[in-house]
């Protein structure tokens, strides 16, 4: 295999290496549970620990990455992360997945961070505006990682429930080679200082306004994730058919990605922020509410897209003429989202248990809606000062 020479070229490839694992186990520990006879309580566990562990990582990641080198941390990551999931054959009982879980969300939060802020140093030194496009490539290139995963998965575990977690595996310790043999790659010249964050007089307002959608919008993502397996298990939607309608999510991130990496004019705009909102919220009452395929896919589809603006505008701000502390406002940036995925799964299992499989979809609703309420209240008010 002939690997980029270009050392952002490599990160982007090790973020849809990565998260191709990730999306390969993560419905292979859902779709285990299940086959396990999990509970809709345990189920949320199972998102929630994982969550956890990858949230209070990640305020540790970025900032430890700006003192001690990116790749050290990068390839710490692959080698824990591979060992945790190796241990999917000790696996017996539902609750036994809990222990896994907090040594592949700890591992996976000292990948994130730093491979963001790797990437930043490396577009900054380009200057001409690469970090967009490079936040771009690295956006499309993860997304990839997490559509492609789960069907994968979804077409191996009806063959054999060993093979998700030991492609996962190897794809993981994989890219502790790649990661590790990629050079560092800082330029000869000094970065340039981007001047449209420096000096936007509403930087600090628009990166509060995109890390509360970002909190939401990972909140939906991980309830999708969580609950939906099990859900189809009840109608009759085989594994194949849920690592594709699952892929949906990151369909709707994909091509907003896709999008945004080609173009500057959503930067410092208000109007996309606070419309991704609204249109996932539609998208989980249309699941809510949801028997066929097609309705599923499409509604799961409006929440990625949800995910996906609010994400690239939260990452965007984070880095975006930060070259003091890029790696602490990655790790803020992941940690946030990380948030979201904790807090999901852990009440819209508590609600699913006592309500049904669909009720964790009104919780996505809700969510959303308050998101957008207080998002608007901040930008009134943001905006007056």
């Amino acid at each position: 295999m002939l690997l980029p020479r270009s050392p952002a070229h490599r990160l982007v490839l090790a973020a849809f290496l990565m998260d191709f694992a990730i999306g390969l186990a993560g419905l292979a520990f859902i779709e285990l549970a299940i086959h396990l006879g999990a509970t809709p309580t345990v189920l949320g566990l199972i998102g929630t620990v994982g969550a956890g562990a990858y949230t209070l990582g990640c305020l540790v990641s970025g900032p430890l990455s700006d003192r001690c080198g990116r790749r050290r941390a990068v390839v710490a990551s692959c080698l824990v992360v591979a060992a945790a999931w190796a241990c999917y054959g000790l696996v017996r009982q539902p609750w036994q997945i809990l222990l896994i879980l907090p040594f592949s969300g700890g591992g996976m939060a000292f990948f994130w961070p730093p491979l963001q802020a790797w990437l930043a140093e490396l577009a900054a030194a380009e200057g001409g505006g690469a970090l967009n496009r490079r936040i771009g490539q690295f956006n499309v290139a993860w997304c990839l990682g997490l559509l492609v995963g789960p069907v994968v998965c979804g077409h191996l575990w009806g063959h054999s429930q060993q093979a998700p977690f030991l492609l996962a595996v190897g794809t993981s310790l994989a890219l502790a080679f790649l990661t590790g043999g990629t050079p560092r790659g800082r330029a000869l010249r000094q970065p340039e200082e981007p001047a449209t964050s420096a000096g936007h007089p509403d930087a600090a307002l628009f990166l509060t306004l995109a890390r509360l959608g970002n909190f939401a919008g990972f909140v939906g993502l991980a309830l999708v994730k969580t609950f939906f397996p099990d859900l189809a298990e009840t109608l009759g939607l085989g594994p194949a058919l849920v690592g594709w309608l699952i892929a949906a999510l990151h369909g709707g991130q994909l091509a907003l990605f896709w999008l945004g990496g080609r173009t500057s004019r959503w930067h410092y705009r208000v109007a996309p922020l606070l419309l991704a909102p609204l249109l996932a919220a539609a998208g989980l009452l249309v699941a809510w509410v949801a028997s066929s395929p097609w309705l599923f896919a499409l509604g799961f589809a409006a929440a990625g897209v949800c995910a996906g603006v609010t994400y690239l505008g939260s990452l965007y701000y984070s880095l975006h003429g930060n070259t003091a502390d890029p790696g602490g406002k990655a790790g803020l940036h992941e940690a946030i989202l990380g948030s979201g995925g904790l807090l999901g799964p852990l009440f819209g299992g508590a609600l699913a248990h006592a309500s049904s499989l669909r009720a964790p979809y009104l919780l996505g609703v809700g969510t959303y809606l308050a998101a957008l309420l207080v998002m608007g209240l901040i930008w009134r008010r943001g905006r007056r000062r």
